[in-house]
């Protein structure tokens, strides 16, 4: 019979206490204490749905292993085991994260059968795949559309501009939006970024992107957005951007003949972007300041910046990235490194804007830090103006 759980662990022990507890679960388990055993022993268990993996082995580590498994395409969980600190198996999982594998959280040992029980219990065996060497069972990426479709789409019009909130903390009033284009295929259905924003910055549309993007914000505003009180919107602009020292007037032509004030828009600019550029990002971000337009660095934490780079920029909002929120819960070197970032933030005059928060516990730790704003499905998905006027009427306290 073909196993559903696989144990790598060069101490026995560990795979036949694991195995055990499978086994009263009603679950066919097979371990090894031999790494260099384990593709051929693995390769015999194509039904395998868990595989618990200890790192610090003799001849190959689990480091290693997480490598064949990318290579696999394995398409079960992994659960990581060591009896090192807690930064190893932080490491690992973020190098397992970054090879496409699906993890659940780590288990530091000595660990009890409860949990593993715990782990298992949680699994859907029903559901089986296949683990085959020439097949790819992660999940298939969404297909580019080409340069004709992003072109057509632009130029007809077929594209909406959705608007996700942001939350004061300390008020739990709407603070700004952040704006997000989609595209509409011929039938009306939606297009996401991932789909086309790559493909617009190749053939040099971005300039006609964001000319669409803010016509669409300027629509939205004066027939919906305008009547929910003060506060700011979002735009994201590409690299592209930051390399043509006339953006700032073009920005600023964009808006004048709109209600929308400079001073109400919020440049995003992604961090790694803004270092690549910084030559004439400096000039372009200080002239968007002198126009009146508020900057904030994106996906702050993920890229190559530094604090003399940072301070070197005009920005008024910082925003932490969805990727160190995502961990607040699970990792206290993430939370150590999130409080660092705050505080430097506001240390040089800035705002924080949390965004990809999920539940409550994860905001109540970001407020208790000292963020200022809260974005993310918690308070609310984006969603076009309209429904985000619905949204406000239910769920903002206003007279």
């Amino acid at each position: 019979m073909t196993a559903q759980v696989f144990i790598l662990d060069d101490e026995i022990s560990y795979g036949e206490l694991i195995a055990e507890v499978a086994e009263m679960q009603d679950l066919v388990a097979v371990y090894t204490d031999n790494p260099m055993d384990f593709e051929v022993t693995f390769n015999k268990h194509p039904m395998i749905k868990i595989l618990f993996l200890d790192l610090n082995m003799p001849k190959l580590d689990g480091i290693e292993i997480l490598r064949i498994l990318a290579e696999k395409n394995f398409s079960g969980n992994v659960v990581l085991m060591s009896g090192f600190d807690a930064a190893v198996l932080e490491t690992a999982r973020v190098l397992a994260d970054e090879s496409g594998l699906n993890l659940l959280d780590p288990i530091s040992k000595p660990f009890s059968l409860q949990k593993v029980a715990e782990i298992l219990s949680n699994q859907d065996f029903d559901s089986l795949n296949l683990n085959e060497n020439v097949v790819s069972l992660s999940e298939p990426k969404s297909q580019l559309l080409s340069r004709k479709e992003v072109l057509d789409a632009l130029q007809e019009g077929r594209y909406e501009v959705h608007f996700q909130p942001q939350i004061c903390m300390l008020k739990g009033e709407l603070n700004g939006v952040e704006s997000l284009v989609r595209l509409l295929d011929k039938d009306g259905g939606l297009i996401y970024p991932d789909r086309f924003i790559q493909v617009a910055e190749k053939y040099h549309m971005t300039k006609l992107l964001l000319s669409c993007v803010l016509s669409g914000v300027v629509e939205a505003y004066i027939n919906h957005l305008r009547f929910l009180g003060d506060f700011t919107i979002s735009i994201n602009v590409s690299a592209l951007d930051l390399d043509d020292l006339n953006f700032p007037d073009n920005l600023n032509n964009l808006v004048q003949n709109s209600l929308l004030s400079p001073s109400k828009i919020i440049v995003e600019v992604t961090e790694s972007k803004a270092i690549l550029q910084i030559k004439t990002g400096l000039d372009i971000l200080a002239r968007l300041r002198l126009k009146g337009f508020q900057l904030s660095i994106d996906d702050f934490g993920t890229g190559s910046a530094v604090l003399s780079n940072i301070k070197k920029m005009p920005f008024n909002e910082l925003k932490i990235d969805k990727s160190f929120v995502d961990r607040l819960l699970v990792d206290y070197r993430t939370r150590s490194i999130t409080q660092d970032l705050i505080s430097m933030g506001h240390n040089l005059g800035l705002k924080i804007v949390a965004e990809g928060i999920e539940d409550r516990e994860t905001e109540l730790i970001l407020k208790g830090m000292g963020c200022d704003i809260a974005q993310g499905y918690l308070h609310g998905k984006p969603m076009p103006a309209a429904d985000l006027v619905e949204w406000f009427k239910k769920r903002i306290p206003h007279k």
